[in-house]
């Protein structure tokens, strides 16, 4: 399989027609590998319109859903990010990559731990801060962390099988963002 190209049939037949135009997100996807963060058994499967198992009953995200939720960010480069659900680490490395710090919080120890160093290979340069906690331990961080000025808040834990995601204006300029169930 020649990846680069079925990189660019990813970009142009399922990322573009879900109207992600934003060419700076356009060009990230060509940056950051989405091969490196998907599980060895599924790489082949890697720019498939498909949301590929991660173990544990979790599942990565279609490409188009990572494309459009980060172009729907509009991250700046001074932004701090608050990400529940760390999954992968696709959708953490593509944050980070757009913004100054990514804190992630998931609640999977081993998903947190490949997460880790699938990031590490891919050289996200930026602090990702990594939190394993429980659920209830997860939520109530991210009530503690209200006080700390995130400029957006990704939600991604609430649901195993996401939906497109929905914004909503939290405070100021912040914004948040929740899987739809």
């Amino acid at each position: 399989m020649d990846i680069e190209q079925a990189r660019f049939n990813m970009v142009e037949q399922q990322i573009r027609t879900w109207e992600v135009l934003d060419q700076e997100v356009l060009d990230l996807l060509f940056t950051v590998k989405r091969e490196d963060f998907v599980p060895a058994a599924y790489r082949m499967l890697a720019f498939a319109d498909l949301e590929l198992p991660l173990g544990d009953g979790e599942r990565m995200w279609t490409p188009k859903i990572e494309a459009r939720v980060v172009q729907d960010l509009a991250l700046a480069p001074g932004d701090e990010v608050l990400e529940v659900g760390t999954g992968s680490g696709y959708l953490t490395a593509l944050l980070a990559s757009r913004s100054a710090v990514v804190t992630s919080v998931e609640c999977n120890a081993r998903l947190a731990a490949d997460a880790a160093r699938k990031l590490a290979r891919a050289g996200i340069r930026k602090p990702v801060n990594y939190k394993g906690f429980s659920l209830p331990a997860g939520r109530e961080a991210c009530r503690k962390r209200q006080k700390h000025a995130f400029n957006h808040q990704l939600a991604l834990a609430s649901s195993n099988r996401p939906g497109p995601a929905r914004r909503t204006d939290t405070r100021g300029s912040a914004r948040r963002l929740r899987s739809a169930t």
